[in-house]
């Protein structure tokens, strides 16, 4: 998977580096972009996230007078 996803090789050209069947190579790549996607922050989270960290930041400066 490495070949693809660091080495930027097509899929068909790794499957043979690697001796692995093509749709093989096709479904883990795709499982692995599934996983990304789903791990990546929707905008509202990102917004939420800042707001939160902030809050936190501001809290420990009043702590710290």
């Amino acid at each position: 998977m490495a070949l693809i996803t660091a080495y930027g090789y097509a899929v068909e050209k790794a499957a043979v580096a690697s001796g692995v069947a093509t749709n093989m190579l096709y479904r883990w790549k795709s499982n692995v972009e599934k996983q990304k996607a789903s791990m990546s922050l929707a905008e509202d989270e990102r917004t939420e996230l800042k707001a939160g960290r902030q809050h936190v930041k501001t809290l420990r400066e009043a702590k710290a007078i």
